[in-house]
C-alpha cells in the first residue's frame, strides 16, 4: 500500500481475511482496510470500518496485535476532513454498532463496490452474486461459501441459480471461466 499498489495490497487483505477464521485478530486487517479503503477515496467508508475497528478493539485489547497507528491516523483524518462533521459522526456510529463478522463483511464488499459500482456489475449481478461468482472460481462447493460468507448453503444455490440464469450459463464450471476472465479473481477460504 505505501508503495501505490492499492489492487495489490487489496487482494493481500482481502485473502488475510477471507482465508482466516473470523477471530478478534482479524481486526488487525479491518485496521489496515481502513487505510486501504481511504486511500482509494472511499471516505465514509474509511470512517465506518474506522468505527468498527475502535469498538473491536476495545472488546478484545488483549488478543490483539499493535494497530498500525501513524498510517491510519493520517488516513482517518483526510476522510473525516472530507466527508464534515455530521457524516463523519453518522459513519464512525455505523462502524461502532458492527460485529465482528459484520465488519469483516463490509471490508470485503468495499472492494467489489470499488472495483464494480452498482451500474456497472459485470453480467448485471448483484453484489453478492458477484461474490459467489468469485469464489466459484477456486472451485469452492456450496458449503465452503456459504461458510465464508457465513449465509446458508439453500441460499449460496439460490445465488448461483441466479447467475447461471443471468449469464445464460449452464454450470458452475462456466460461471468460475465467466468470473476469471473479468479478472473477479478472489482468495478462497482456507
Amino acid at each position: 500500500m505505501r508503495e501505490g499498489e492499492l489492487p495489490k495490497a487489496r487482494a493481500c487483505l482481502q485473502a488475510s481475511l477471507v482465508s482466516g477464521t473470523r477471530r478478534p485478530e482479524a481486526v488487525g486487517s479491518l485496521a489496515c482496510f481502513v487505510s486501504l479503503v481511504a486511500a482509494e477515496g472511499d471516505t465514509a467508508g474509511a470512517v465506518r470500518l474506522a468505527g468498527a475497528v475502535s469498538r473491536l478493539a476495545e472488546v478484545w485489547p488483549d488478543r490483539l496485535a499493535p494497530l498500525p497507528g501513524k498510517p491510519l491516523e493520517q488516513h482517518l483524518q483526510i476522510a473525516s476532513e472530507a466527508l464534515g462533521p455530521a457524516a463523519r459522526q453518522a459513519a464512525w456510529a455505523d462502524g461502532e454498532a458492527m460485529s465482528l463478522d459484520e465488519a469483516v463483511d463490509y471490508a470485503l464488499r468495499r472492494g467489489l463496490r470499488a472495483t464494480h459500482p452498482a451500474g456497472e456489475r459485470p453480467g448485471g449481478l448483484t453484489s453478492r452474486e458477484l461474490e459467489v461468482a468469485q469464489l466459484l472460481v477456486g472451485g469452492l462447493t456450496n458449503r465452503q461459501i456459504a461458510a465464508t460468507l457465513v449465509i446458508s448453503q439453500r441460499t449460496v444455490h439460490r445465488h448461483v441459480e441466479n447467475i447461471l440464469g443471468k449469464l445464460h450459463l449452464s454450470g458452475r464450471g462456466q460461471v468460475a471461466v465467466w468470473a476469471a476472465e473479468r479478472g473477479l479473481v478472489r482468495s478462497p477460504a482456507g
